[in-house]
């Protein structure tokens, strides 16, 4: 899990009462749970001076009733936009950045009996390394309105 990804699910286990699974669920998981797979991406340029990455994460939940699941998913949702989808972002160890990531507007949906989703979406902008470019000659340029006129 990369820092924005491991933030978001702090900002969800946060806001829901839920064991956690991220890489594999196990055949005898504990409900209520919440599943956090791997998000997509897709990259795209972005400006001159950054690329970014389109990202998409469906988080599953589970309960043992369908109106839990969905509630949690949404309850979910409703925490992220009341604060204008705007999360705190974390680093390796832990501590709390100065920075904070803004995902787009949340849904949520029932997938099962018992099983709900909440779909996030966001651009990760990355900046481009700098690039080991070799200086440009000088050129000294001498103009002569004269010889423009005559030439």
């Amino acid at each position: 899990m990369d820092w924005e990804t491991a933030s978001i699910a702090r900002f969800i286990l946060a806001n829901t009462a839920a064991t956690p699974y991220y890489h594999k669920m196990p055949e005898n998981f504990m409900v209520p749970a919440v599943y956090f797979p791997a998000p997509t991406a897709t990259a795209s340029g972005d400006s001159t001076s950054t690329w970014a990455l389109l990202r998409r994460w469906v988080v599953l939940f589970f309960v043992h009733e369908t109106q839990d699941a969905i509630a949690m998913a949404q309850g979910a949702a409703e925490a992220l936009c009341e604060r204008r989808c705007q999360i705190p972002l974390y680093n390796e160890q832990g501590a709390q950045l100065a920075e904070i990531m803004r995902l787009d507007d949340p849904s949520s949906n029932i997938i099962d009996t018992g099983a709900a989703n909440l779909t996030l979406t966001w651009t990760s902008r990355r900046k481009y390394p700098k690039a080991t470019a070799l200086p440009a000659l000088t050129h000294e340029i001498h103009y002569n309105p004269k010889e423009a006129k005559n030439g």
